[in-house]
């Protein structure tokens, strides 16, 4: 059994306003998962979780802003550093299974769970939606053709009760083509949302804040979560 070790204090929803809390993962290939906590509404009660999946060989910290924006709104968010570009796809699914159960642990809900990524980091989150029942939904952001010997349209199409969304940058007509052919060959529901200019990845949802909005409500609408719920608002 994989385990997380905890940098900082483990349990409970006593950190929600604490600042980001960061585990190293006892994983094979080697990763870690920054916890962004919410105040969860009563005793009992779990916040939805979406694992936000760091593109191979990118930097840690881009989904830093997106992560704290949506935990200020309710959604328990965890940012998983990926393992290096050339990491094989069996170190990369052991982070990856690692840190949804770390995120479980930690207190999201089991029955509630999206994994993002973006580029070849799209690739790898489809291809674990696959492998992993307990992920609900899986938002691919700019999404590139292959990762690790995984084909992006090869893991769609194996994606049959799994919602999809889908966001790209117009201004780069391969990923534009790419998007839109993987919308056509999904064969469950996959939602296609694209915006001007050419920004890649987390960048997307910086430099557009409808692209952020929608995610959130993408999310909210699949796990069927209020829209009020959370901190911010």
């Amino acid at each position: 059994m994989v385990v997380a070790a905890c940098a900082a204090g483990c349990g409970g929803d006593d950190g929600a306003g604490a600042g980001p809390e960061v585990r190293a993962l006892a994983a094979e290939g080697g990763c870690t998962l920054t916890l962004y906590r919410v105040k969860t509404a009563g005793q009992g009660q779990r916040p939805p979780g979406l694992l936000l999946f760091t593109r191979p060989g990118g930097p840690d910290d881009a989904w830093a802003a997106f992560a704290e924006w949506l935990r200020e709104r309710g959604i328990f968010a965890a940012v998983l550093s990926a393992p290096g570009p050339d990491a094989a796809w069996g170190e990369t699914l052991a982070c990856l299974t690692t840190a949804t159960a770390a995120l479980i642990d930690a207190g999201a809900d089991p029955a509630n769970l999206v994994v993002a990524g973006s580029g070849r980091g799209a690739v790898l989150a489809l291809a674990f939606a696959r492998e992993d029942p307990v992920v609900q939904g899986v938002i691919a952001v700019t999404p590139e053709a292959a990762a690790a010997d995984l084909n992006a349209r090869e893991q769609l199409e194996g994606l049959r009760d799994c919602p999809v969304l889908v966001l790209a940058s117009e201004g780069d007509p391969h990923g534009a083509a790419l998007a839109r052919a993987l919308q056509a060959a999904a064969p469950g529901f996959c939602e296609l949302r694209s915006f001007r200019g050419a920004a890649y990845g987390a960048a997307l949802l910086e430099e557009h804040g409808s692209a952020r909005d929608q995610a959130l409500l993408w999310v909210r609408t699949i796990l069927g979560t209020p829209e009020d719920g959370g901190a911010g608002g």
